[in-house]
């Protein structure tokens, strides 16, 4: 009997002296998952493609209206078909949630886009996931819906 108590006794100190894991600060995770969203679409304001691609893996997807974008593409678009329209993004986040490596958001992107004759908005609703891959949250999905304009 004295065997027993004894080894619950050492049991319970063990554990007692074990170490906690360390749990990550999910609000600072999910300030540095909205940071790189930002710097994200802060390098397509300013075609910052150093930027762009920092904030995502090499095999990152943007799926918009039934399109399909990589870093590429869209880099591309923004040089060609966009090169004459400065956009300024704004975010009414809906909600992020983050579970180990793995963190999604879904927000609404609400973009104003000018050039030398016109300004006009454009509206979608967004969603995007995030890997953290080396201590850092890289960009690796997203998916966007654009939102008519009842203008």
């Amino acid at each position: 009997m004295k065997t027993t108590s004894l080894m619950l006794l050492m049991l319970l100190v063990l554990c007692a002296c074990t170490p906690q894991e360390n749990k990550p600060d999910i609000a600072k995770e999910k300030e540095a998952v909205h940071k790189v969203m930002q710097d994200f679409f802060t390098a397509l304001e300013t075609r910052n493609w150093d930027l762009l691609k920092s904030t995502s893996t090499h095999d990152a997807i943007i799926v918009e209206g039934g399109l399909h974008w990589t870093n590429d593409s869209l880099i591309h678009a923004m040089e060609n078909q966009w090169a004459n329209n400065e956009v300024e993004f704004s975010f009414n986040l809906i909600k992020t949630e983050v579970n180990g490596s793995m963190a999604w958001m879904y927000y609404e992107n609400n973009a104003m886009v000018s050039s030398s004759d016109t300004t006009f908005p454009i509206h979608w609703r967004e969603s995007l996931i995030f890997h953290k891959i080396n201590g850092e949250w890289k960009l690796v999905f997203g998916h966007s819906t654009p939102i008519p304009n009842t203008d």
